[in-house]
């Protein structure tokens, strides 16, 4: 399926704020940890930046969600970027589901 840069980029930028809240609502001590080991959440990049895979904060987010490696495997061998920020926006549609259900 074919999709403009902007849809991308719309798609993106909602993605980003989503994770952003995520990573905000930790408790301190987990993003301390994830501070320590993988740096700081990269901030969010114009279309201009995307690449032919993505942008730096999505590959970086891939990499600290607290989710069963196999599904983080799928997610890297996606070739598609928009596949990966809609997989990403599932992933944390349900963390956000579980964290409000406590």
């Amino acid at each position: 399926m074919w999709f403009t840069i902007s849809e991308v980029r719309k798609l993106s930028e909602k993605v980003y704020k989503v994770c952003k809240k995520w990573y905000n609502e930790l408790h301190q001590g987990q993003r301390a940890q994830i501070l320590q080991h993988m740096g700081e959440l990269p901030g969010a990049e114009n279309e201009q930046n995307f690449g032919a895979h993505g942008t730096a904060w999505h590959w970086w987010m891939t990499a600290v969600l607290p989710i069963d490696p196999r599904i983080q495997l799928a997610m890297i061998a996606m070739t598609s970027y928009k596949e990966r920020l809609k997989g990403l926006g599932k992933v944390l549609g349900f963390l956000q589901n579980k964290r409000d259900s406590r």
